[in-house]
């Protein structure tokens, strides 16, 4: 049997605003995605589905995933604290770090893939 500490996911470290950040979706992240879009599962969907448009809905959806993936290191950070650190042309960049992120948060199989809902 593995050691919890072998196989834990540790987040995906982020840099913003010239500060290093470890972007780790913790129960209390969970609760937010959970919260905002309905469940966790729909939260990573969201992610898969972000087009490069950002519209104010996508921004708005792209400020909660970064502030449930960051508020397990500052508990007073806010999604406006968020808006302001995000810089537009890091977009990219922190959509495919909040991707990693989420999917290695979230349960996975014994052949290592994310669970679905059904398979819960």
């Amino acid at each position: 049997m593995s050691n919890i500490e072998d196989i834990a996911y540790e987040g995906e470290e982020i840099t913003i605003n010239g500060k290093k950040r470890k972007l780790l979706f913790t129960m209390n992240g969970m609760k937010i995605l959970a919260k905002e879009f309905g469940t966790v599962y729909k939260a990573l969907g969201i992610m898969r589905e972000l087009n490069y448009e950002f519209d104010e809905n996508s921004l708005d959806k792209i400020c909660i995933l970064l502030y449930a993936g960051l508020i397990h290191e500052d508990k007073s950070i806010t999604i406006d604290d968020i808006g302001n650190m995000m810089r537009f042309d890091l977009m990219p960049y922190l959509i495919g770090k909040l991707s990693k992120a989420i999917t290695g948060s979230l349960p996975q199989s014994e052949e290592g893939n994310v669970q679905t809902q059904s398979e819960k």
